[in-house]
C-alpha cells in the first residue's frame, strides 16, 4: 500500500511540475524549471527561453539558444562577428564564431599586424612572424627574409632553412650532395637524385614532380601519378604479394594478409611475441596455483 502511495505522489509531482518555459505561469515556477537544455526568465510577466537579448549585463561570454552574448551601449546582444561588437572591453574578450577580435577605433578582426613580438603567433589561421620589427604575414619559407625567423619557422608549422642567404622549404631539393639525398627524408618523403644526362641533377621527391612524364621516369623510388600529382607509394598501397614483392623496401605480412614495410612487420612481430610470452606465463601461474590448491 506505502509503495502505491509513494508511486501516486511521485506521479503527482511530476506531472504537476512544469518541464519547459511555457508551462510555467508563475515567477516560481519559472526559476525552477531545470531541463538540462534551456535556461529559463521571467521575462515581461511570462516565462521566456533565456537569450541574450532578456538578460542583464553584465553578459560578456555567456552562450543561449547558441548565440554569444555581449554587452553592448543597447544592453546585452547576441552577436556572431566581431563589427557586432562596440566596445573596447567586450571586444578583447569575446571571440565570435571562434575569430579573434582586436579593437580600433571599432571592433575588427585581428591579423598578425595587431600582435606585438611576444604574441606574434598564429591568428585566425594567419601564420604570422616577428621580423623587420614587426609582426608580418606569411605563407610560405619564401616570405620570411631574416636568418633568424627562417631558424624558428616551425612554430608556425613551416619546415624551412636559410640557404644561400634566403629562407627556403626545408625539402628534399635543398640537399646538396648524392650521398646525403638518398639518405634523407623531408616532410615524411624519401629523398633520390636525379637522373639527367648533363649536370642538372639535383635532389628531390615525388612531390616535387609537377608532370606526368616526370613521375612516371621516377617509378623505381616509389613515384606514380595519381589524382593529378605525383605521390610516393607506400607499402600498404600494393594490393598483393607481387607488387609488395617488388618494392625492395617492403614485405608481404602474411599474418595481415598485407603489404608493410620491413620495420612495421618486425614491430608486429615483436608484439605478437610478447602478447605469445605473456599468455604462456598467464597459463603457467594458473597451473601453479591449480596445483598448491
Amino acid at each position: 500500500m506505502k509503495t502505491i502511495i509513494f508511486i501516486f505522489i511521485l506521479i503527482t509531482i511530476i506531472t504537476s511540475t512544469p518541464s519547459t518555459c511555457s508551462d510555467a505561469l508563475t515567477m516560481q515556477e519559472c526559476t525552477s524549471i531545470i531541463n538540462g537544455i534551456h535556461e529559463c526568465i521571467w521575462y515581461e510577466n511570462q516565462c521566456q527561453f533565456k537569450t541574450c537579448q532578456n538578460s542583464q549585463i553584465p553578459c560578456d561570454g555567456q552562450v543561449y539558444q547558441g548565440e554569444l552574448c555581449s554587452n553592448t551601449k543597447q544592453g546585452c546582444q547576441s552577436v556572431k562577428q566581431c563589427s557586432d561588437i562596440d566596445n573596447q572591453e567586450s571586444c578583447s574578450i569575446l571571440k565570435p564564431q571562434g575569430i579573434e577580435c582586436y579593437w580600433d577605433q571599432s571592433c575588427i578582426i585581428k591579423n598578425c599586424s595587431h600582435n606585438t613580438k611576444s604574441n606574434c603567433k598564429l591568428t585566425n589561421d594567419e601564420k604570422c612572424i616577428y621580423q623587420n620589427q614587426k609582426c608580418s604575414s606569411i605563407n610560405s619559407c619564401s616570405d620570411i627574409f631574416e636568418k633568424s625567423s627562417c631558424l624558428v619557422s616551425q612554430i608556425q608549422g613551416l619546415t624551412c632553412i636559410w640557404m644561400n642567404d634566403r629562407c627556403i622549404t626545408n625539402s628534399c631539393k635543398a640537399i646538396l650532395t648524392k650521398e646525403e639525398c638518398f639518405q634523407s627524408v623531408r616532410n615524411s618523403e624519401k629523398c633520390f637524385f636525379t637522373q639527367n644526362k648533363d649536370d642538372t641533377n639535383y635532389c628531390l621527391s615525388c612531390s616535387q614532380l609537377t608532370e606526368q612524364c616526370q613521375c612516371n621516369q621516377y617509378k623505381l623510388f616509389g613515384c606514380e601519378w595519381q589524382i593529378d600529382s605525383c605521390q610516393e607509394v607506400s607499402c600498404n598501397t600494393y594490393l598483393n604479394e607481387k607488387q609488395c614483392a617488388d618494392d625492395k623496401e617492403c614485405i608481404w605480412y602474411k599474418p595481415m594478409n598485407k603489404c608493410l614495410t620491413i620495420e612495421e612487420a618486425l614491430n608486429n612481430d615483436r608484439a605478437c611475441d610478447i602478447y605469445i610470452s605473456s599468455q604462456i606465463l598467464n597459463i603457467c601461474t594458473l597451473l601453479i596455483l591449480i596445483i598448491l590448491w
